[in-house]
């Protein structure tokens, strides 16, 4: 039987009528504009709706502009049902007021960068179709400030935020305030942000923040039950990391961590695909949290110069990546179990391949430069790259995690404490996840907590301690790490948590710098105190202000004992070019000392000291550099080389020397990896330094 054209025009204009949006209406308030709509009747949670925006009224989708998409259940405010069931979002009404996102409503929030008169029209995914009940305006548009809006209030306890992203094709293009923190199809979608106020109360005046960011397919209320008792005396900040795609062919969505980074600038959450040609990971997610830190210190009463991180697993690896990336913006982080060779793609179209590319890609980043995805993303790629100081950093990581893999890790430790960047870095016997914890060695550690870091601030300085070593008369270096095979070294250890100091102790003057250290003698946690009385360390001066040392000045320094003045070591050390200055061979006690560093003309007086040997620059190389080092003596001077092994590989004459400071060049021909190395010039020997050959 012959079916007439119109009829099936009619069928089809029937089923869009069913699944069609009505009772549209806008208005703008806090420098965006809120399209809100009905569902006409019934639809599936994946229907997706178009909006469409124009400066004359929309009578035909021709001339209007697309400006986003957003699936029929972007009205839930889903990720914080664990703490309030069936919330949905609660936006500015522009009278004042809040008004609730209706169970068959539907919103789209946009953020223009001009002000002027405009209109919006909302048509189902593939229909053209306008009229009175999809169409809203003119709506008067401004670019007053944006900021973020109560979803929660618990007075005392938690506040709940939420703001509404600006999503563009041009990743660069938006407004001072609000920069563009998501693709064209991520325009309007919605993240929230918990801050806790501590058990207790808070004292007057600003106070410290800790922010905290989940690991993969966590959830920014993650800590909702012991939130109040991680930060006593300041805020924990709760951040999130979703961003919600489609799968398949059926009303399913999942949420994509993008690792606290972003994703690709041609990424489709309503349509994953294989990744093909040229394209750029975007730091959209980067955007987003640092902005919402800047919010959240410039509206809440925050001491802006003790902001931290605090993060595990994905949010370990979000830590070190974003204090080593905005080192202006933290004063410390905290990375447990952290993923410190970075993400790595897989073949799942819905999963981190779809939007970031494969490692063969490795994609180029919007950061300066343009670095490669995967190469910014790993820790080792970022410590041999110039940089200025970054903030302390305390790491946790388990031989026996099956997630983050030890050897990984474990090359990243190496790399990381030759740095000198100031870092404590642990491992023991823990897994990957927190009931993988329980009877750990380090576990709970003083200093492994959210608490510890609110005692460090961005606006001064601090000791970098590295090289330890605990048992300095024992071959090789104690605790032993290991070669990276899970069974081999110590099953537990750290390089510098033993160590402390006062931040209140130090002094900081152009012509002076010092600071209180010890070995940690006193704790609450018996592990956190090591079994020797004395550690071997060498240490250098990071995040320095008004000590500016010249490169190749000379600078004097002692260590003297708190209890009776003796002084204990003293010496003269050469700033390196990059203006670096490296204590070596500090054995610190088990009670208070000082140590001194200034400038001085006349090192004559420390001739008679022990032999010093500052490093070797560049460091890490291939070929040749150059060593740096005082001798105080003239004689035959050799550098003896060890693996990771403490096995002595090759010893290397330098020839007969006069005392004074020596730069020497050297090739030792040794085949990529990690070496220990000392000098020696007759009996004496110097310290232990790291060389990294590539």
């Amino acid at each position: 039987m012959p079916v007439r054209k119109g009829f099936i025009l009619s069928v089809v204009s029937l089923i869009s009528s069913l699944h069609a949006q009505t009772n549209t209406r806008a208005w703008h308030t806090a420098g965006q504009t809120f399209v809100v709509w009905e569902h006409s009747g019934p639809v599936p949670r994946d229907t997706t709706y178009d909006i469409y925006r124009d400066d004359q009224p929309i009578s035909s989708l021709s001339s209007a502009t697309w400006v986003g998409r957003v699936f029929a259940c972007d009205g839930e405010n889903y990720r914080i049902w664990p703490y309030v069931p069936g919330a949905r979002w609660r936006v500015p009404d522009g009278l004042g007021g809040y008004y609730t996102i209706g169970p068959n409503e539907d919103l789209f929030v946009y953020t223009p960068h001009e002000p002027g008169s405009f209109y919006y029209a909302v048509v189902l995914t593939g229909d053209t179709l306008v009229g009175p009940s999809n169409t809203a305006g003119p709506i008067n548009e401004t670019a007053d400030p944006i900021t973020c809006h109560i979803q929660v209030h618990k007075p005392d306890t938690v506040t709940i935020y939420a703001h509404w992203i600006d999503g563009r094709s041009d990743y660069n293009s938006g407004r001072p305030d609000y920069p563009v923190m998501g693709n064209e199809w991520a325009n309007s979608v919605g993240f929230n942000f918990a801050v806790w106020e501590p058990f207790g109360g808070l004292p007057p005046g600003d106070v410290p923040l800790v922010t905290h960011i989940h690991g993969g397919y966590g959830n920014l209320l993650e800590l909702a039950a012991v939130a109040r008792f991680l930060v006593p005396g300041g805020l924990l900040l709760c951040l999130d990391d979703p961003l919600r795609c489609h799968v398949g062919f059926t009303d399913t969505m999942l949420d994509i961590n993008t690792y606290w980074f972003g994703y690709r600038k041609k990424y489709n959450r309503f349509a994953p695909a294989w990744p093909v040609g040229q394209d750029t990971v975007v730091n959209y997610t980067a955007r987003r949290v640092w902005w919402e830190i800047e919010w959240v210190k410039e509206n809440l009463a925050v001491d802006p110069d003790r902001v931290s991180l605090h993060g595990w697993s994905m949010g370990g690896f979000g830590t070190a990546f974003h204090t080593q990336m905005r080192p202006d913006l933290f004063s410390a982080g905290l990375a447990e179990v952290p993923q410190l060779k970075g993400p790595k793609g897989n073949v799942n179209p819905t999963g981190l391949w779809a939007i970031f590319g494969d490692t063969i890609q490795n994609y180029p980043t919007n950061f300066p430069g343009n670095p490669r995805f995967y190469d910014l993303t790993d820790q080792a790629w970022r410590v041999r790259q110039p940089h200025e100081d970054w903030p302390f950093l305390i790491c946790i990581s388990g031989k026996h995690d099956t997630l983050v893999l030890w050897p990984h890790n474990h090359e990243r430790y190496i790399l990381l404490d030759s740095a000198r960047t100031g870092a404590w870095l642990y491992w023991d016997e823990r897994g990957h996840m927190s009931w993988e914890w329980v009877g750990a060695h380090f576990n709970p550690s003083e200093h492994i907590s959210a608490s510890f870091l609110t005692r460090f601030r961005r606006n001064q300085s601090f000791p970098a301690f590295w090289g330890t070593d605990l048992w300095p008369d024992s071959s090789g270096r104690q605790p032993d790490i290991g070669s990276g095979d899970t069974a081999d070294g110590d099953p537990w250890g750290t390089w510098g948590g033993y160590l402390e100091w006062d931040p209140a102790s130090v002094i900081e003057q152009p012509d002076k710098w010092s600071v209180k250290i010890w070995v940690v003698h006193q704790s609450a946690y018996p592990n956190d105190i090591p079994e020797s009385d004395t550690i071997l360390t060498n240490l250098t001066p990071r995040r320095l202000r008004s000590f500016r040392p010249v490169p190749g000045g000379y600078y004097r320094w002692c260590l003297v004992r708190d209890s009776d003045g003796d002084t204990l070591q003293a010496g003269v050390v050469q700033a390196g070019s990059d203006s670096t200055i490296d204590v070596m061979g500090l054995l610190l006690l088990k009670e208070k000392t000082t140590l001194t560093i200034e400038p001085t003309a006349d090192i004559s007086e420390y001739l008679p000291q022990t032999l010093t040997l500052t490093g070797n620059s560049p460091n890490p190389f291939s070929g040749k550099t150059t060593v740096s080092f005082a001798l105080y003596e003239p004689g035959p001077v050799s550098i003896m080389f060890y693996n990771a092994l403490g096995q002595r590989v090759l010893e290397l004459p330098l020839g007969k020397l006069g005392p004074g400071f020596h730069r020497v060049a050297i090739e030792p021909g040794l085949k990529p990896g990690v070496y220990f190395y000392r000098l020696a010039a007759g009996q004496r020997l110097s310290g232990i330094k790291i060389m990294v050959i590539q």
